[in-house]
Formats: structure tokens, sequence, C-alpha cells
């Protein structure tokens, strides 16, 4: 992690780095409404279109009413690359409206990811009016999966649940 870690980590600046395992789940801690006037997306594709830059890849999209109306609303995480070559993830609840179309309800920062090549998004899905996010680490003799579930609750994004998978396989 950058020496700088509270300039992406600005929600916690002045804390300790988050072990590489929790750093993900910092993505919808660090969730806050949009401040820009609001645009509104047909689709996943075209929110990814109208946000993208060339430093952008790997998108994840979820699929889930999220707000309880009866409407599907959308989870995006994208994976992007600072000019400073640290990959980040940058999460965004997508809610829609009456007219059918998406509208950004919150964002993250962009946060930077954990590790050196040992952690990855394995899944993020909507259930339950919930967003759940699995990430995974791997070293040489440990494989960890997390799970974490977020729920809006009076107005903030809050972690709810999580489901901790270790596995140790190396002979000490």
């Amino acid at each position: 992690m950058p020496a700088s870690s509270a300039q992406y980590l600005g929600w916690l600046a002045g804390a300790k780095p988050l072990p590489a395992l929790f750093a993900l789940a910092a993505l919808v801690c660090a969730l806050h409404a949009p401040v820009a006037a609001a645009a509104d997306y047909a689709d996943a594709g075209e929110f990814l279109t109208a946000s993208k830059s060339s430093n952008t890849s790997s998108p994840m999209v979820a699929t889930g009413d999220l707000t309880s109306d009866g409407k599907p609303d959308l989870v995006v995480l994208v994976e992007v690359t600072g000019a400073d070559g640290w990959t980040m993830e940058k999460l965004s609840i997508l809610t829609q409206n009456d007219r059918g179309r998406y509208e950004v309800a919150a964002s993250s920062t962009e946060q930077v990811r954990s590790g050196t090549g040992c952690c990855w998004i394995e899944d993020l899905e909507i259930r339950k009016g919930s967003v759940f996010l699995q990430h995974n680490a791997k070293t040489a003799c440990n494989i960890e999966a997390a799970t974490h579930q977020f729920q809006l609750r009076e107005g903030r994004w809050r972690l709810i649940g999580s489901r901790i998978f270790y596995l140790e396989h190396c002979d000490i």
C-alpha cells in the first residue's frame, strides 16, 4: 500500500492500513451520495460508458431490489488503475427511478486494492435488499474467502453480516 494510504482511505484518515481481506469492505463503508447533478442511465452498460475512462476495466454488475420498491437496482464495481500504477476499486449503487432509468444513489471513493496480486473480488450480488461482496486472499499457505453483507439503514450503508472461510494448507 502506498505511503499515503490515508489519501486513498480518506474516511480512515490517520488509521493504520486495513488488512487485505477487509479493504474492499471499506468501499461500501465509504459510499456517499453523489453531489453532481443527477444523470440517469438506461442500464449498467450506459452507466459504464458514461463513467469509463481509459484506465477503467473489469466491471462487475449485480442486479436486484435494494430499496424494496419492486424495481431492480444495480451495483457496479470497477477496477481503476491510478496514475501511480496502484489498482483501485470503485463501487456505485444505482436505483431505478419511475421512468425505468437508473440514477446513481451512492458511489464510493476509489479505494486501493490491498495485497500484491493475492486479493481479488470473487462475487458481487444483491439479495434480500442487501449487497453481498465476496473477496478472497491467498498466500503460499493460506486461503481466505470473506463475504460481507451491507444494507442501507437509516440513510447509511452498514455492514450487517459477514462469513469468513479460512483454510491453512501447508504443514508447519
